[in-house]
């Protein structure tokens, strides 16, 4: 009896234990989600340093607010490459710490999640190359960048006509400050209520045989 206890307790912390790792936690990313910054049409220029002007300047916009930046290149209908750009400010009302390109990393190759680890204070997702544009996401005490989902298409068509074509993350951070709440891991938890059950199972069979 006790052989077939400890069996299948230690069978059940190891199938948990591997759930966990298969359903590693993600954060996913969504236009109008309680980290949503807004949007810049388009996202071009895409370097680091347009991208970071693009950051500061939609932090500079009230909440709910829009702006439209004048391009050089307006004369010709915007469609040089210092082009007229749109921002949109969602609700969120800050305060942000301005963006700085000292650090910032760029993840590229199609796909809208990566292994590259790292906190970060904001995310941006830049759709497409002319028609789509960019989302903006802060997280006062950085985000980590391994667990991140972005939307795989945005804009256009029932916003979700264009493609993500990388994305980027800005502000390193290594502190985890600015008010992020610390929650036990679910693995943490789990386990130790496993094994928890597996203790009192054994005080259990023991009171019996005695």
């Amino acid at each position: 009896m006790t052989r077939s206890f400890l069996a299948s307790a230690c069978t059940a912390v190891v199938a948990s234990l591997c759930l966990l790792v298969l359903q590693a936690p993600a954060s996913i990313l969504l236009r109008n989600d309680a980290n949503y910054v807004g949007s810049i049409i388009p996202g071009e220029p895409a370097s680091a340093a347009e991208e970071v002007n693009y950051i500061n300047t939609l932090i500079g916009i009230a909440a709910n607010g829009t702006f439209v930046d004048l391009g050089a290149d307006n004369a010709t209908g915007g469609s040089g490459p210092n082009r007229d750009h749109s921002y949109a400010r969602s609700s969120l009302a800050g305060p942000f710490d301005t963006a700085s390109i000292i650090g910032g990393v760029k993840i590229e190759g199609g796909g809208n999640s990566t292994t590259t680890t790292g906190l970060y204070q904001y995310i941006l997702a830049k759709y497409d190359g002319p028609n789509g544009g960019d989302l903006v996401w802060y997280f006062s005490g950085g985000v980590q960048l391994s667990d991140i989902v972005l939307p795989l298409n945005a804009f256009g068509a029932n916003d979700n006509q264009y493609g993500l074509s990388h994305f980027s993350a800005y502000n390193p951070t290594t502190d985890g400050g600015g008010g992020v709440e610390e929650i036990p891991e679910p693995m943490s938890l789990v386990v130790w209520s496993l094994l928890g059950a597996v203790g009192i199972g054994l005080v259990r069979i023991r009171r019996v045989r005695i």
